[in-house]
Order: structure tokens, then C-alpha cells, then sequence
């Protein structure tokens, strides 16, 4: 029974700087205020998860803190790092009682093409990025290190497509297969409908600062070979607009929901 379809890890990973403007008059004016996200709590059927976001004085975002319950409590935090020209350069994955991890990403102009991670300063892992004829991103090759062959293994691929307006509709994850030199398909993670109240977070974040779903997702499913999981969303809004809360319902009818926090910023 497939239930959880996001794990804590992967929705940690980073969105960058969410700025949302609110403004009680219909009338074209300047922003009455600017909001960012400040936190995100998630409690599911035997787990929470609390993030607390923190930003640069220029509004960069530069951590994020959390905490985990499952019961047990584990903490952690990732720590954004940029260059001088303002892109992300790294990314420092801190949990309470393991070594840290840093993620370094490498450019072809303005768009990440690979991430490394390394442990103790040794490489570990590290994925390719390819983009389609419109900029997104279309494929993530991932490569872990192999210690007994002294390299590094390709583990396997994902593919992405998406709707005309930009959204991610399809995610087809592909495992590789060494003994055939072949991929072969896992399963396939397909958004089946979307609102049109803009995203908080993406929940196919892949690269920091990545935009992969513009609007809000009100329906999932995981296809495998001889199943499909299907997940739906529901949504409550504050009175300027900004998505509030968030209640997943899985496959199985059991459910988890979800706050969003905000902080006021002065206009710039």
C-alpha cells in the first residue's frame, strides 16, 4: 500500500524566496504588502514535520530549520550559500547526530546542469541536469559512489513533462538496470489537475529556485506496472488569498494536513 509520497527530505530541499503581494483595492496600485513564507508544519497519520524558513537581509533565503516527529524526534537544518552574482553555490544539509552534507552546483550560464554532494569532502553522489527547447527541466541523471570499484554507479533517471502553462504534468522515474545496461520503468508520477491559485511550495522541487509547478495541485497518482495510487488535495485560504492550509488525502482515505505561515515584509 503506497501512502506517504513525499518524504520530509525531498520537500526540504529548498524553494527559494516566495514573495507574495496583497492588496484590498481592485484598482492598479502599488503593492499594499508583501508577504514571504516564514514556516510550513505537516502532520500526517504518524508523523509532523515543522520547517521554519529565515532569510538574508536582501531576501535571499537563507536557511531553512526543522524538526521531525515519528515519533522520535529528529532536527536539522540546510544552510543556502551564494556567489557574489547572487547564485546558489551551495547547500549545507546539517541532521542532529550525522555528518554534514554539502550540495555544489555547477552552471552553463544561468541554468544548474550538475550537483554534487560531498561528505567529509569526499564526492559522493551527483546528478546531470538537461533541459527541454523552453527551459524547463526535462532529465536528472543520478551517479552514486561505488567504494568496493573505486567509482561511481548510475543509479537512474527521471523525465519530466509538462502542461502547456508550464506545470509539471508527468515524472517517470527509471532505474538502471547494470547487468542489461538498460533502463526499465519504476513508476510513473502523473498531476493529473491543477487550481488556479498560485503554489506555495512545489512539491516536485528538484533544483532550488526551480519553479516546476506555478499553481496549486488538487490531484495525483502513482501509476506502477500493476497499481495505481491515486491522492487528492484541498485547500483553505486567508482573506488576502494566500493558501493557508493544505489537506492531502491518500490512497487509502487516511489523511495529513498542512499550515503555511507568512511574515510581512517592508516594501522595497
Amino acid at each position: 500500500m503506497l501512502k506517504a509520497f513525499f518524504s520530509p527530505a525531498s520537500f526540504l530541499a529548498g524553494s527559494l524566496l516566495l514573495v507574495f503581494t496583497s492588496c484590498e483595492s481592485d484598482e492598479p496600485s502599488l503593492p499594499s504588502a508583501r508577504f514571504r513564507l516564514k514556516s510550513v508544519e505537516t502532520n500526517g497519520p504518524s508523523w509532523t514535520l515543522k520547517e521554519e524558513y529565515n532569510y538574508t537581509s536582501s531576501g535571499e533565503l537563507a536557511a531553512i530549520e526543522w524538526v521531525r516527529h515519528t515519533p522520535f524526534e529528529t532536527s536539522g537544518s540546510e544552510q543556502y550559500i551564494y556567489d557574489e552574482s547572487g547564485k546558489l553555490e551551495r547547500v549545507i544539509k546539517k541532521t542532529l547526530g550525522l555528518v554534514d552534507e554539502e550540495v555544489r552546483y555547477q552552471y552553463d550560464g544561468s541554468r544548474i546542469i550538475v550537483a554534487s554532494s560531498y561528505v567529509n569532502d569526499k564526492k559522493i553522489s551527483y546528478q546531470f541536469y538537461d533541459y527541454n527547447t523552453e527551459g524547463k527541466l526535462s532529465l536528472v541523471e543520478f551517479y552514486s559512489y561505488n567504494l568496493a570499484a573505486n567509482g561511481f554507479d548510475r543509479q537512474g533517471e527521471n523525465h519530466y513533462n509538462y502542461y502547456p502553462d508550464g506545470n509539471i504534468h508527468e515524472v517517470k522515474k527509471y532505474d538502471f538496470i547494470p547487468e542489461e545496461a538498460s533502463l526499465i520503468l519504476n513508476h510513473t508520477k502523473i498531476y493529473t489537475e491543477y487550481q488556479e491559485e498560485a503554489s506555495v511550495v512545489d512539491m516536485e522541487l528538484v533544483i532550488p529556485g526551480v519553479v516546476m509547478q506555478s499553481n496549486l495541485p488538487a490531484k495525483l497518482e502513482f501509476q506502477y506496472p500493476t497499481s495505481t495510487y491515486p491522492y487528492s488535495f484541498e485547500y483553505e485560504f486567508r482573506s488576502d488569498g494566500l493558501t493557508s492550509k493544505r489537506t492531502t488525502t491518500y490512497n487509502d482515505g487516511s489523511t495529513e494536513s498542512t499550515i503555511f505561515q507568512y511574515e510581512e515584509v517592508t516594501p522595497f
